[in-house]
């Protein structure tokens, strides 16, 4: 079974609100513990956690040890735009089931992002490109993103 194979370990950032900062980068194991397959997401990594809307914090906490970590994971795939937006909610997924995430609270969750993600994938893909202006999207999924993120940075 896949796995997280060490802690989580996070400060708010300085100058964003609902930002935390990585202070330990850490390591998931796709398929089984100990396996060749990992992710690493390094020190100093910036996440959101889940972008659950405000409304419904009340019910689902983004920080929730049962898929906080995996959101983590997932808000890093998304970052670094090297795989499909179906592989990385894939692994959000996987990583759910590894922190026994209760199973229609996981559903819900991956029918979110994967409903509901665009937009969000969309400014990954921006984001992106303005980090690394020469990088290529291997997977676009929306028309004209790399257009419009190279003209803002053009205009900027």
């Amino acid at each position: 079974m896949s796995s997280f194979t060490t802690q989580l370990k996070l400060s708010p950032a300085d100058d964003e609100p609902g930002v935390w900062v990585l202070q330990r980068g850490f390591t998931y194991d796709l398929g089984y513990r100990g396996g060749s397959d990992k992710i690493k997401v390094p020190k100093g990594f910036r996440t959101n956690f889940a972008s659950v809307p405000k409304f419904a914090q009340i019910i689902y906490s983004p920080y929730h040890p049962s898929y906080g970590k995996a959101a983590v994971l997932h808000d890093y795939l998304w970052s670094i735009q090297k795989y499909s937006k179906k592989y990385c909610d894939a692994v959000f997924y996987d990583a759910m089931i590894s922190l026994k995430c209760p199973a229609k609270r996981r559903e819900m969750f991956y029918q979110a992002v994967n409903l509901f993600g665009n937009a969000a994938w969309k400014n990954s893909q921006i984001e992106a490109i303005k980090k690394d202006p020469a990088i290529e999207l291997q997977y676009p999924v929306l028309v004209n993103v790399e257009e419009r993120a190279r003209a803002e940075l053009a205009a900027a």
